[in-house]
């Protein structure tokens, strides 16, 4: 949502891009959020990864609430970076702007 694209296309969805509370996909016109766009995202991914989009299955309250959960305890789940990763050309492809 930094970029002009992601600005425009938070405001076509509504969404405050100046505070962003979640993770947002944009999926086919549609803007996920929080856990909806986890699962999107790992539907796309090849297994195991995939295998978690099973999770659209579950309540959105439950899902929303694991993802709440995971979010204010990623730290000192998966750890910091001191840096922020550089992306390879290849992979730097894959983003919009």
């Amino acid at each position: 949502m930094q970029s002009d694209l992601g600005r425009r296309l938070a405001a076509a969805h509504g969404l405050d891009a100046d505070n962003p509370d979640s993770f947002v996909f944009f999926n086919r016109g549609r803007a996920l959020a929080r856990s909806a766009a986890v699962a999107a995202v790992a539907a796309r991914l090849p297994a195991p990864w995939r295998w978690a989009g099973v999770l659209r299955l579950l309540p959105r309250a439950v899902r929303d609430g694991a993802y709440d959960w995971v979010a204010a305890r990623r730290y000192r789940l998966f750890g910091k970076r001191e840096r922020c990763m550089v992306p390879t050309p290849d992979q730097r492809a894959r983003f919009l702007e």
